[in-house]
């Protein structure tokens, strides 16, 4: 029998993709990937209000890492928002002692505001001056944080919204922004996990205990068979189209 033959068969296909799928989900479950945000590596690329990193979806889960530094010592957000809608917002940090007194501010420039300025709008902002730490391990990436502060912020208006992290005594550090609750990844998400896991645990500054790479990572295997199912299910495809053009 022919690989071509075989590829005839698109009802085993669909089982092989299907039951590929349903062991991805199983063991990547298994790992607390469900539990996960979406990362973004804004870092210190993000200090002006024309290089806001946009997002879609705020009550999609996502964390963003900062780096607040002499170069950029503001780190900016932009989404849009509604009226009533629930701005789910966590602060936090990474659980580094060079960061350990580290307590930045989060200010929210509403759509009606004509100046953009993060500064003079001392009336939407969120502080964790005086914040205690609250250990939280991360299970996914393996790695550990502070939570400075959990709020749950009603928008007033519909509109563009700012998110902006600074220090007003100008102190640099890391911090990291986490908004939404609601769990939700794509499959661009899941494809650039290993990478993105990497990333974090950069962040985080714990690669030396040899459990850096995404190579070694208990979530590498069912993603690897989760690519290899979407392949082996989009090259048969175009087999079989390319077959019945012939």
């Amino acid at each position: 029998m022919t690989v071509l033959t075989t590829f005839k068969n698109t009802w085993l296909l669909k089982i092989l993709f299907f039951s590929l799928i349903s062991l991805t989900i199983i063991t990547l479950t298994d790992v607390h990937f469900v539990e996960s945000h979406v990362p973004y590596m804004a870092l210190d690329e993000n200090e002006t209000l024309e290089k806001a990193l946009a997002l879609d979806e705020i009550q999609i889960s996502k964390v963003i890492y900062q780096i607040l530094n002499e170069s950029a010592e503001q780190s900016w957000i932009t989404f849009e928002g509604k009226s009533g809608q629930i701005l789910h917002l966590e602060i936090g940090l990474p659980a580094l002692e060079q960061v350990r007194d580290f307590r930045p501010t989060i200010v929210l420039i509403e759509p009606s505001d004509p100046n953009h300025s993060p500064i003079e709008l001392t009336q939407s902002y969120v502080s964790t001056d005086g914040a205690r730490l609250t250990p939280f391990h991360e299970p996914f990436t393996d790695t550990n944080s502070w939570v400075l502060t959990k709020r749950e912020i009603s928008l007033t208006e519909t509109g563009r919204y700012y998110l902006v992290s600074l220090d007003e005594e100008k102190n640099t550090g890391k911090l990291w922004v986490a908004i939404g609750k609601e769990e939700r990844f794509g499959m661009s998400d899941i494809a650039s996990l290993p990478s993105s896991i990497w990333e974090v645990r950069k962040f985080h500054e714990n690669r030396e205990n040899g459990k850096s790479s995404p190579w070694t990572h208990k979530f590498f295997l069912p993603l690897l068979v989760l690519l290899i199912a979407i392949g082996t299910v989009g090259l048969s495809i175009l087999v079989l189209k390319l077959k019945k053009s012939n």
